[in-house]
């Protein structure tokens, strides 16, 4: 249910101290002994929700969601077992993906209805085929209470999440403006020392930015390689049909891994934005960590709102300190590490672009309506693979032209010309 407020709550403009704005004392909104601050002022009331800023554990999310690499249940059977022993009398009633035990060998999602003993639970729903020592994930659905968080803000806020790994299908960050959504850092493979959120299913993107103004998404990570699902898309910004593009959107501190159907970061039709301080991991080799495009190239539906078509505008993009991998350990990949279409306008610093992709580390093309990609600038870029297979081209210009393009104090590892195809250098350093 949504809290409700208290009128001696005070408004606290982010990027503060909080005890300097309200008032209020620091250690009365610190969550102990965890250190975090929870948005409760404990001294008002026995704790009330301060204004503005929304813990999504007061709407009923529950940071649960456990994991398992050697789970078997045979088809036919509702029966799950596994020898590590890790189910308790808390499980039934929980959502539960099991790797590989669906029709045609996809995942088996459904729900925990009996708990048996720590090696054995029943699920609502029988495998349609055989899983051995499969991958499974279980705990709650918090989609609903996350997304009640955000509705929540009448007029922008911080939605706070704590640290845990939170079970989701699709986060609705649609339409709205002048939000925070911030967690308390990315993940270190422990429930207490960062925030994750767990995609369910690969249906939907799991962060969706569609049709949004002045977002920051902070300090949280998207995805982990434990999971046996196959996301579609770890974070989508883009532009709706009949509304304002995208535009100021803020990426800080965050972390996509996982394999993705599209991409690890998918951006069409959405500009005049940053990241800091991020990477953006995809072991699907075919595809790509980061996707910049004026076309919906893979056709990614957002699951509140409807998808601009055609060529939007789509740059203006300030990366700074970040990592892109395609990752595959052996042979050549398709999937470049970035790839764009008709994105002007974009800064590039201190990256770390990885791929073994016969399309080159970074794919430069023509969009729909004829615009190349323009006006990019690499400073201390490298380009560069982890796998045993160096990239074909570390820039790659399928079609066209690619214009105004600086190149400042790069590193290049490939086995062919570090540009392949049409370019126009406004300076070219090369080591």
């Amino acid at each position: 249910p949504t809290p409700t407020p208290t009128p001696t709550s005070t408004p606290v403009p982010t990027g503060q101290p909080l005890n300097k704005v309200s008032g209020m004392k620091w250690d009365n909104i610190v969550d102990i002994p965890l250190g975090f601050a929870d948005g409760i002022d404990n001294t008002v009331l026995g704790g009330s929700p301060l204004t503005g800023i929304h813990d999504v554990k007061h709407f009923g999310a529950t940071a649960d969601c456990q994991f398992i690499i050697n789970a078997s249940i045979s088809a036919g059977s509702r029966n799950l077992s596994s020898a590590f022993n890790p189910f308790t009398a808390e499980d039934p009633g929980k959502t539960i993906v099991v790797g590989h035990a669906g029709v045609s060998g996809k995942n088996l999602v459904t729900t925990i209805t009996d708990y048996v003993n720590p090696g054995l639970i029943i699920l609502s729903r029988a495998a349609a085929t055989d899983a051995k020592r499969t991958m499974v994930q279980w705990g709650t659905d918090n989609t609903r209470a996350i997304n009640d968080a955000i509705a929540g803000l009448t007029n922008g806020g911080t939605v706070w999440l704590g640290p845990g790994y939170y079970m989701v299908s699709s986060i609705n960050l649609t339409d709205v403006d002048a939000v925070n959504f911030v967690g308390a850092t990315w993940g270190n493979n422990a429930s207490d020392r960062g925030t994750v959120l767990v995609p369910m299913n690969g249906n939907y993107p799991v962060l969706d930015v569609t049709a949004s103004g002045g977002v920051k998404i902070e300090n949280l990570q998207i995805g982990t390689t434990r999971s046996p699902v196959t996301g579609r898309v770890g974070i989508l910004l883009a532009a709706a049909e009949g509304k304002n593009w995208g535009h100021l959107i803020t990426l800080e501190h965050v972390f996509v891994t996982g394999s993705w159907n599209a991409s690890a970061l998918y951006v069409y039709g959405v500009g005049d934005s940053s990241i800091w301080d991020s990477c953006f991991w995809n072991y699907n080799d075919g595809k790509y960590p980061m996707y910049f495009g004026r076309d919906n190239i893979d056709n990614v539906a957002s699951r509140y709102q409807t998808i601009a078509t055609g060529s939007v505008m789509c740059g203006n993009w300030h990366i700074s300190k970040f990592e892109a991998h395609n990752i595959t350990p052996h042979g050549p990949s398709t999937g470049s590490a970035i790839r764009m279409r008709g994105a002007g306008a974009m800064n590039f610093e201190a990256g770390l672009i990885d791929s073994s992709s016969v399309n080159g580390i970074i794919s430069a093309e023509v969009s729909s309506n004829g615009t190349p990609c323009f006006r990019h600038t690499y400073t201390m870029c490298n380009f560069y693979t982890e796998g045993d297979t160096k990239p074909v081209h570390s820039i790659n210009v399928p079609s066209g032209e690619f214009l105004s393009v600086m190149l400042i104090n790069p590193s290049f590892t490939c086995s062919g010309p570090i540009v392949n195809g049409s370019i126009n250098y406004l300076e070219l350093s090369r080591p």
